[in-house]
C-alpha cells in the first residue's frame, strides 16, 4: 500500500534481502528522489516496471551491487527509459556495466548532473544528442570510460565537449619501486 503515501517524495531503499519485494502497484508517481542501494531484487523488479512511470522522478542514484546481469543502462534489452523529468542521475557500483543505451537517455531535456562511479567495464557515455542540457559529469572508478573522455584525444571526448563541468577522476596506482 505504499501509493497511499501520497505525501512521500523521497525514498530510500537499501540492504534489501532477497525475500523483500517489490509493491506490486509500484512505487508513487509522485516521487522526486529515489535511492536504490544493495538491493537488486527491487532494482529489478523496477526496470520492469517502468522508471519512466515515475512522471516527477527529478533526483535518481542506483547502486548496481548485487545486479552483476545488468550489462546497460538504461537496459536495452527491454527498452527501458528515464522520466524526462530527470535533472540529476548517479549510478554507481555496476560491476559488469559495459554501455549506455542511449535510446533510454533521449528525452532527458532537463538533465543538468551526471555522476557515474565505479563501473569498471564501461566504454562509453550516452550519445552527445542525449545530454545537451548536461550542466556537470563526473566520472570515478571507471578506467576505459576516463581513459576515451579524456580531455581532446579520447575517442568519446566529442560527446562530452559541450558540458561545462566535466571531472574525470583518474584511480591513479602507485607504481611498484625497482
Amino acid at each position: 500500500c505504499i501509493n497511499n503515501f501520497t505525501s512521500l517524495r523521497e525514498l530510500k531503499v537499501s540492504n534489501c534481502s532477497a525475500g523483500i519485494s517489490f509493491p506490486e502497484e509500484g512505487f508513487p508517481t509522485n516521487l522526486t528522489s529515489l535511492q536504490i542501494s544493495k538491493a537488486p531484487r527491487i532494482y529489478t523488479s523496477l526496470v520492469e516496471w517502468g522508471l519512466n512511470r515515475l512522471t516527477s522522478l527529478q533526483e535518481l542514484e542506483i547502486s548496481g551491487e548485487g545486479c552483476s546481469s545488468v550489462n546497460s543502462f538504461p537496459e536495452e534489452g527491454i527498452g527501458m527509459t528515464l522520466p524526462p523529468s530527470l535533472t540529476s542521475i548517479c549510478i554507481r557500483d555496476f560491476e559488469n556495466l559495459e554501455f549506455m543505451c542511449s535510446k533510454g537517455f533521449q528525452h532527458l531535456t532537463s538533465l543538468q548532473k551526471f555522476l557515474i562511479y565505479n563501473c569498471p567495464k564501461l566504454t562509453s557515455p550516452p550519445e552527445k544528442d542525449t545530454l545537451l542540457s548536461l550542466e556537470h559529469l563526473c566520472i570515478s572508478g571507471c578506467p576505459l570510460l576516463d581513459e576515451r573522455c579524456s580531455r581532446g584525444k579520447g575517442r568519446e571526448w566529442s560527446k562530452i565537449a559541450h558540458i561545462p563541468y566535466v571531472r574525470l577522476i583518474t584511480n591513479v596506482m602507485p607504481r611498484e619501486l625497482d
